[in-house]
């Protein structure tokens, strides 16, 4: 992933690079021949005399003391190696967008006019910090469906006022901080801080909300269910990990209708005439047309919403082939359950991802920390 994100940059300045060498070894040398063929005055000038007269006494002295000078080199070599070592790592630069990107995920089955009054009361607290201009906030996925999300995660765009309007004293750390304090008041909000730009990139490679995703693949649903949530628990446990949850994660309500092959066969219906009634019933289903110039439109059969509860959905007719009607009950056992919120797939395997948020330690320290921990307790 660093090649595809890095790869353009190193290729331009290579070839600026390259450019360079050629322009100065080519084209410099005839321009200085053509425009300083004319007698110039030979000598130093001030400036070089200036460092003619500190940088040759200091060169006299390395050339006398050779050892010393390669002793002192590498040794301050070795010690900017072991710095280095300790600077920690990103996978991306940290840069002030201007902007704070706030997300957080709500109960799995969440109403819509629920999320809204939470999202709601999200923006009148972020407005309170003296720092924050506006707000936009989003809940679920666009008309367009580009974006696939359940109504429960939820996201808020922060526009941050101009350095010189803060109060004195801020940072955008101290930003945060506030902005997480009002937010964490707000019963059922855990939030996490991002930016824009940066978790676009960051969701483009996993697909999965996180500045750090941990994905497992397998065959076994209920021992990957098991395994993701004891890594969960676990890399909660690393310093500098503000949040881990396990994507789209928990279950939903379900309606469940199987039907009886045998009470169908007694009565002649076969699953597909069944199965024609249950989408006409609860979807819909187009009976017929109607036509209005030239224009068509499809006329579609549904039942209406107080009918579409379990206990009035068995009651709802079926045809039989000698005439008679049949209620789905008698077909049909309906039953509400649970299921999992989201089944994923990668390369036809089902996979479960773990999106993971951090502050106030770089990723690569944390990343180390994680995978320490993970594999000497799962």
């Amino acid at each position: 992933h660093e090649g595809r994100i890095f790869q353009p940059m190193a290729l331009s300045v290579t070839s600026a690079l390259i450019g360079s060498l050629i322009f100065s070894l080519t084209l410099v040398p005839l321009l200085a021949y053509w425009m300083l063929r004319k007698k110039l005055p030979h000598g130093d000038n001030r400036v070089v005399r200036g460092a003619k007269h500190f940088y040759a006494p200091i060169l006299d002295w390395a050339l006398r003391r050779r050892r010393t000078v390669m002793v002192i080199a590498v040794a301050a070599f070795a010690l900017t190696t072991v710095v280095a070592a300790r600077l920690g790592s990103e996978f991306l630069p940290e840069l002030d967008e201007g902007t704070t990107w706030v997300n957080f995920t709500l109960s799995p089955n969440v109403s819509t006019q629920e999320a809204s009054r939470i999202l709601h009361m999200a923006r009148k607290a972020l407005l309170t910090v003296p720092e924050v201009r506006t707000t936009v906030s989003k809940a679920g996925q666009p008309e367009d469906g580009t974006d696939p999300k359940t109504i429960s995660m939820a996201e808020i765009f922060v526009d941050i006022k101009p350095e010189g309007e803060w109060r004195k004293g801020m940072t955008k750390a101290k930003i945060t901080e506030e902005m997480n304090r009002v937010l964490s008041a707000i019963p059922s909000i855990d939030p996490a801080f991002s930016q824009p730009i940066r978790d676009n990139v960051l969701e483009s490679i996993s697909q999965i909300k996180g500045q750090i995703v941990i994905k497992l693949a397998g065959d076994d649903l209920a021992l990957m269910k098991q395994t993701t949530d004891q890594i969960a628990r676990e890399v909660k446990q690393v310093q500098g990990v503000v949040r881990a949850e396990i994507d789209r994660d928990g279950q939903v309500p379900q309606l469940l209708l199987d039907i009886d092959r045998d009470r169908a066969s007694r009565y002649g219906l076969n699953v597909g005439d069944i199965q024609d009634v249950i989408e006409a019933a609860l979807a819909g289903k187009a009976a017929t047309s109607l036509w209005e110039g030239e224009r068509k439109f499809s006329v579609a059969v549904r039942l209406p919403p107080d009918e579409r509860v379990m206990s009035n959905l068995r009651r709802t007719p079926i045809a039989t082939p000698d005439g008679g009607f049949v209620t789905l009950g008698d077909v049909v056992n309906v039953r509400e359950t649970t299921g999992a919120m989201n089944i994923a797939r990668e390369s036809g395997r089902r996979t479960t991802a773990i999106g993971i948020f951090i502050a106030g330690r770089d990723m690569g320290s944390v990343v180390a920390d994680m995978k320490a921990r993970v594999e000497q307790n799962v």
